[in-house]
This record gives structure tokens, C-alpha cells and sequence, in this order.
């Protein structure tokens, strides 16, 4: 996942990052829904879902991946 700040104009990277697809858990026939909250998913799916959403409103302006600036660069690009 890569971001800009919209402020400075500073990229940043992230590493790791998974997502849930929604519109693959709304697609879900209902017993495939029951079965996750059967087994207890949900609720950690949907807190995933927050948490995504809270980090992407937090500083980041999200972009089409391109090449990270080194950190002489982005110094740069923040003066």
C-alpha cells in the first residue's frame, strides 16, 4: 500500500498490508455468512474493515503504486 501525504507531498509505503474484498464477502450465499459467524470472524472482519478505512482517513492520500523516493528525495520533496 502506498500513500502521499497530502501536506508535505512525503511518500510513504506500507508492507504487509492484506484487505478483505467486499464485495466477495457481500457476494457470500448466506450460509457462507453464517458459517463465519459461526466461527467467530466476523466481528475481526469487520474491526479489519474500521481499521482500514480509519488508516486510509488518518494522513494518507492513496496513490497507484510507483517508485518509493529515497530518503534524500523525500527530504527534498518536504523542503
Amino acid at each position: 500500500m502506498q500513500g502521499r501525504d497530502p501536506a508535505t507531498g512525503a511518500r510513504h509505503a506500507m508492507h504487509g498490508v492484506l484487505g478483505i474484498d467486499e464485495a466477495a464477502l457481500a457476494a457470500l450465499p448466506d450460509e457462507g455468512f453464517a458459517q463465519l459467524h459461526r466461527e467467530g470472524w466476523l466481528a475481526a472482519i469487520h474491526a479489519h474493515l474500521v481499521s482500514l478505512q480509519t488508516l486510509a482517513d488518518f494522513t494518507l492520500v492513496f496513490a497507484p503504486p510507483g517508485p518509493i523516493p529515497t530518503a534524500s528525495q523525500a527530504q527534498d520533496n518536504a523542503a
